[in-house]
């Protein structure tokens, strides 16, 4: 998941993001601080999402740190790995690359009570809230769109990134 390669420093986030993908990504970035402050980071994204919680922490953390942190969509960034995505310094995307924007989500069960399910509804509402925040701060993505993702999931590909401001750049083009 992370490495060091000679003069380059690279991290790959793969698969779920959660409490331990926040808390190695941190420690990750905590140590290549101690090394050099002045070399970048690349982070590498391959993520269906997760939980938003954990991709907002991951955002302040990169967003406010010292070091300048590159982010790279490669294969899927859907979801919570958008959020993450759009805290790079720089933002690039593989011409392959699949992006995912869509409502909040939460796991409420048979045993969940009604006072529950109200407060996991608001709390739900206001990830959403914040996530959508840092969409409209960081890309340019129409409100058509944000407000379509509201009621189903919305996918794009890496020219439409391009086209709102998602990334910076597309990687491979001829």
């Amino acid at each position: 998941m992370m490495s060091k390669k000679d003069d380059k420093r690279v991290l790959m986030v793969a698969g779920r993001i959660d409490d331990a993908i926040v808390g190695g990504v941190f420690s990750w970035i905590m140590e290549s601080m101690e090394d050099s402050k002045t070399k970048p980071v690349s982070l590498y994204i391959n993520s269906t999402g997760g939980c938003s919680s954990d991709a907002l922490a991951l955002y302040d953390y990169i967003k406010h740190c010292e070091l300048e942190i590159n982010t790279y969509a490669m294969g899927i960034c859907h979801s919570a790995a958008l959020i993450l995505f759009l805290a790079g310094n720089r933002r690039y995307t593989y011409k392959h690359a699949s992006f995912m924007w869509h409502a909040g989500m939460g796991k409420i069960s048979e045993y969940t009570s009604a006072e529950d399910i109200a407060a996991y509804s608001d709390w739900i509402a206001r990830l959403e809230l914040n996530c959508n925040v840092v969409i409209k701060e960081r890309a340019s993505i129409p409100q058509k769109v944000l407000k379509l993702a509201e009621i189903r999931d919305v996918f794009f590909d890496a020219k439409q990134a391009l086209m709102w401001k998602v990334c910076d750049e597309i990687l491979g083009e001829e």
